[in-house]
């Protein structure tokens, strides 16, 4: 039997000040993820002003709604990235015991402090991520190096969910420390389907993007230049990351002046793509590489139809660049697209990079899946 269709329109719930050809939820199956969700109401009316937990309850609510339209529990939430201004040291504590009486404690709960949002008011947005169910109960959670790290698991049947938090300076033993508590539960990290890296400005060094190429991350295929700063708010160097039960087939590559990393598992594949040197300013950087992502996409036979989750991240830019970058992201897609979240974030570990664009893809998820075999 075909899996379900999971699709959750955006109307209805609250409004953007333009027209969006996303979806507030997609997915297929007990696979779903939402777009990002704001305080918002009627005609991008902002929700409780600059009052983080009143929002918090508004996003709860929100969800909540959405996952009723789906037809999907409440026990299928994976993940919850929640990106919120921080005013004071409180914040993210007092964020999370709420997150956590309202939405339950099984779903993982990522924090990711950012400097503002382009709605006066706004100081939450939550991304929300549904996958099977979990066969350990609430997931488990290990300390590494000595108390220098942690690691949260949520294992399912195809998958196992991961959160990974580390102090800078013991980055390198709690990674090698993380891969072989993952060797020890089964798991490969050369699997690694996704990963999203955050870390504190003083640390964005440690990854090496400066010196050219690719670092060494989790997975197979690492671009650290793509690491989020999130400045001073933060401490700790952090990791969300997904690692497949079955093979994770990598392609590192470079188009339209952008570097790709891409991975391949089934009719799952993840593509994360950032400009180079020779591309400048945050429209021509987003154009550079949906241009490079499509190239990629048409070798394996697939398209933007076939984007379910888009994840940008970008920092500066007048109001016109927001807008612009905005409608070049828009015009590759058609409704009903997929869930889409845009993300302001202090900067990357180079100057110069303006935007770091994410496409998780599900072959012909809106049809029925199926395989994901590269032309050639």
């Amino acid at each position: 039997m075909t899996a379900p269709l999971r699709l959750v329109p955006f109307d209805g719930l609250w409004e953007m000040a333009i027209d969006v050809p996303y979806s507030m939820l997609a997915g297929r199956g007990d696979l779903a993820w939402s777009c990002g969700q704001l305080a918002l109401g009627a005609g991008a009316r902002v929700q409780a002003p600059g009052d983080l937990l009143a929002q918090a309850d508004i996003v709860a609510d929100h969800l909540g709604t959405i996952l009723r339209r789906a037809g999907l529990d409440r026990s299928r939430v994976r993940r919850l990235v929640a990106y919120y201004v921080p005013e004071a040291k409180r914040d993210g504590p007092a964020l999370t015991a709420r997150l956590e009486e309202r939405l339950g404690k099984a779903a993982m709960i990522d924090l990711v402090p950012v400097p503002v949002f382009y709605y006066d008011g706004v100081r939450l947005e939550i991304d929300l991520f549904c996958g099977e169910a979990q066969t350990v109960s609430n997931g488990y959670e290990v300390t590494l190096a000595g108390g220098a790290a942690t690691a949260r698991f949520q294992p399912t049947a195809e998958e196992t969910w991961l959160s990974f938090a580390a102090q800078p300076a013991a980055l390198d033993a709690a990674l090698e420390a993380l891969r072989e508590a993952c060797r020890e539960r089964g798991l490969d990290p050369q699997n690694c389907l996704e990963e999203h890296w955050t870390a504190p400005e003083a640390a964005l060094a440690s990854f090496g993007a400066s010196s050219g190429g690719f670092g060494q991350g989790f997975g197979a295929g690492f671009d650290p230049g793509a690491v989020v700063g999130t400045g001073s708010d933060d401490p700790l160097i952090r990791l969300r990351a997904q690692v497949r039960s079955d093979t994770a087939a990598l392609l590192q590559t470079t188009r339209a002046g952008c570097g790709f990393i891409v991975r391949v598992c089934g009719p799952h594949m993840w593509l994360q793509g950032r400009a180079g040197a020779g591309v400048t300013g945050l429209v021509g950087q987003t154009a550079a590489i949906m241009q490079g992502a499509d190239e990629i996409l048409a070798e394996y036979g697939i398209g933007f139809e076939d984007v379910i989750k888009q994840t940008a991240h970008y920092c500066g830019g007048s109001a016109e660049e927001l807008h612009d970058n905005m409608g070049v992201r828009n015009a590759h897609y058609s409704k009903p697209g997929p869930a889409s979240t845009g993300i302001p974030v202090r900067g990357f570990e180079q100057a110069a990079t303006r935007t770091v664009i994410d496409l998780r893809l599900l072959r012909g998820w809106k049809q029925g899946a199926g395989s994901m075999d590269r032309d050639g």
